[in-house]
């Protein structure tokens, strides 16, 4: 079968010469460059699942299972991906394609609209920004959707696939799912794949290998497939040309634009030249005064005309540089970076500088520091208040979280806590004296106390759907995901 891929876009907005109503000197060096679009990959993942399928229902029709011709009412997917301890972004993944709901060459979505290709029969959810380094760090975890049986799994396959085409073997697992469906989790990294042997039994949210990409893949994503016992591609999501009661516990927006990371380097960010490349970002934390800094906003999702604003923040909070970002001269990206760069004075200031960038009201911040070392200290984070909220359209929900540093001599700065699952929720945190969502300070050897911001947005709907919350700093490695560092949110 004849693959079409669909590029929404490749222009890059044009440069932006110098930032918009900067407040230092011209003099100094700084100005905002060309950004533009991220890699995007694709995958053939479905011609090889349909090589399988048959063999997989009859296994598991020998195992004692049920595979159903549609999919049970009961029990709903949770999001098949989880950030990790080490990830260091807001958000590292976003949707590149669903499922190609139309049988002839043309192409259709859950919503009646493109974002697949021709004979697409999954969710492809891609590591952004800079997969090949998410990925390599292992910063993000394939989970299981709903509860099930391992019916077949296969690891130890090349996982740096990175062409169209071809007919490599994926590393991957099988479930037969609660809800009578197969379950196929497509591309991981090679030596992650779960232990557990066939047979076994995994509950939702439970890890099966790190995101990777082998197999038919032209980069790291995860290749998501549900089929019914016939053979039937399941779209999970509801849409107007999928009039269906959709599997997701909660169902992202059609378009989910956000800012992913903040980041500052000692070099230019790279942009995408290729499948096959992987670029070293060259992200930088500490810098000498009098050096040439770098900082980037990445974000999915961003239409055209849609811009953030950014500032360079000094140690004492006034702005030494700001601009606009650029944007998609038509269409939309679904992962874009826009970078500006400074030339930090010789004399000073030194000290802890920020990078906040604001989207759509929301904005995020990135804390690096000038002069001296950063050295590491480490944090938990917990949810020390209700962990099971109800959230009622456009009703502010709050809930109460701890960051604790357990280093006795370094403070945690740049510190920032998130919510990592697509959700029609507008999340955000407020350390305890500070502006909404700005970073905050742990001292050594103790705690911050933080207030998590939920507000559902018009569409929002849930059952029982998990929330991972994230706690990070710029000077430490990352915290693990504790018993309560997780929120379940239903609507009324």
């Amino acid at each position: 079968m004849v693959r079409t891929v669909v590029v929404v876009s490749l222009l890059l907005a044009s440069a932006i010469p110098s930032g918009v109503g900067a407040t230092d000197r011209p003099d100094r060096g700084g100005g905002a460059s060309t950004g533009g679009e991220l890699m995007v990959p694709h995958d053939d993942a479905s011609s090889e699942i349909e090589a399988l399928h048959s063999r997989m229902v009859d296994r598991a029709k020998q195992m004692g299972l049920t595979v159903a011709p549609q999919a049970a009412s009961v029990g709903r997917y949770q999001f098949p991906m989880r950030s990790l301890a080490n990830a260091r972004g807001y958000h590292e993944h976003s949707i590149s394609n669903h499922v190609d709901l139309d049988p002839t060459t043309g192409l259709k979505t859950y919503d009646c609209g493109t974002r697949t290709y021709n004979g697409h029969k999954g969710t492809d959810l891609f590591l952004t920004p800079y997969s090949w380094d998410v990925m390599a760090r292992s910063e993000v975890a394939v989970v299981a959707g709903l509860g099930g049986t391992i019916v077949d799994k296969q690891d130890g396959q090349f996982d740096q696939q990175c062409s169209w085409g071809g007919t490599q073997p994926a590393n991957y697992v099988v479930l037969s799912q609660d809800d009578g469906m197969m379950g196929y989790y497509w591309h991981m990294k090679r030596g992650t794949v779960t232990t557990k042997p066939v047979g076994s039994r995994v509950e939702a949210g439970e890890g099966l290998g790190i995101v990777g990409s082998s197999g038919m893949s032209t980069g790291p994503h995860l290749h998501f497939e549900l089929r019914n016992s016939m053979g039937q591609a399941i779209e999970p999501a509801q849409g107007s040309c999928n009039n269906r009661t959709t599997s997701w516990t909660t169902q992202a927006d059609v378009l989910d634009t956000a800012i992913v990371r903040v980041a500052t380097h000692s070099a230019a960010p790279p942009g995408w030249t290729g499948y096959c490349d992987k670029p070293d970002p060259k992200y930088a934390d500490v810098f000498a005064p009098g050096a040439k800094i770098y900082y980037t906003t990445f974000m999915r999702d961003q239409p055209a005309g849609v811009t953030a604003h950014v500032e360079l923040l000094r140690p004492d909070g006034s702005i030494a540089y700001q601009f606009d970002t650029g944007s998609p001269s038509s269409g939309f990206y679904m992962a874009s970076y826009w970078y500006g760069w400074y030339t930090l004075p010789t004399t000073g200031p030194t000290g802890y500088w920020r990078v906040r960038a604001t989207l759509n009201g929301k904005r995020h911040e990135h804390v690096f520091k000038v002069g001296g070392t950063l050295a590491n200290a480490a944090i938990t984070g917990a949810i020390t208040g209700a962990t099971t909220l109800s959230l009622p359209v456009g009703t502010l929900v709050t809930t109460k979280a701890k960051v604790t540093n357990t280093s006795t001599t370094v403070p945690a700065v740049g510190c920032f806590v998130s919510a990592v699952r697509p959700l029609k929720v507008t999340t955000g945190f407020q350390a305890t004296g500070l502006p909404i969502d700005q970073t905050f300070v742990v001292p050594a050897a103790g705690s911050t106390e933080v207030t998590l911001r939920l507000q559902a947005r018009t569409g929002f709907a849930a059952k029982g759907a998990t929330v991972p919350v994230y706690f990070r700093c710029t000077n430490t490695a990352g915290a693990p995901f504790t018993a309560k560092s997780q929120l379940v949110i239903s609507s009324p």
